[in-house]
């Protein structure tokens, strides 16, 4: 059973949909008791860093998040917004601390994509990195997924990083460590590659 978190900033229903159409148990829910009786959890997101991280602690979702992924080391899908949240800070409207699963900060593309649309919205062709368990059965040129963001990722570990966007500067587009995976993208929206992403989430 996967549980899609919600706590107000997330597009809930394109994911449910997404992973009800290739046959995956999952559900909605919204407080930590609900978490502790999943399997695994996806937590999405649109809007801004420091809203959803006070979104989530006035649900208690903020710690329960921590345990379920890295002490109870349960996988866990980190969606746009969602993936952004993992890491340990934002410059979105000022400083805002993340939950720390991933060591990195989150940053303006303004500052790095002169002559570029902001945000980056649309189709963008990813570059995969060594072994992926999130990509595994697509090629190269499959990678193509459907971004919508005004900043950035950027791992402390590159090693964990298996799939980036070069628009102005190179984004983390998706992260594996251990059982913690994100993607700046919208699997949900992405089509049959998105599609594929979410399904081998599933079957880990």
């Amino acid at each position: 059973m996967i549980g899609i978190i919600d706590y107000g900033m997330g597009n809930l229903a394109s994911v449910r949909n997404a992973l009800d159409s290739i046959g995956t148990q999952c559900k909605i829910i919204s407080s930590p008791s609900e978490l502790n009786e999943v399997d695994k959890a996806i937590l999405p997101g649109v809007g801004a860093f420091g809203d959803a991280m006070v979104a989530l602690e006035a649900k208690g979702l903020n710690d329960a998040i921590i345990r379920f992924a890295q002490t109870d080391k349960k996988p866990f899908l980190g969606i746009c917004l969602g993936m952004q949240l993992l890491y340990d800070e934002s410059t979105e409207f000022g400083m805002s601390k993340g939950l720390g699963l991933i060591s990195g900060k989150v940053k303006p593309l303004a500052e790095h994509t002169k002559g570029l649309s902001i945000p980056n919205i649309g189709w963008c062709q990813t570059d995969g990195h060594g072994k992926s368990d999130l990509t595994c059965g697509l090629e190269s040129q499959d990678l193509c997924f459907y971004y919508v963001h005004s900043y950035f990722c950027r791992a402390t570990n590159r090693d964990i990083v298996t799939g980036t966007l070069s628009y102005g500067t190179e984004c983390d587009a998706i992260i594996e460590s251990d059982n913690i995976f994100a993607c700046q993208f919208h699997p949900e929206k992405s089509q049959a590659s998105g599609i594929k992403i979410l399904q081998n989430f599933s079957e880990l």
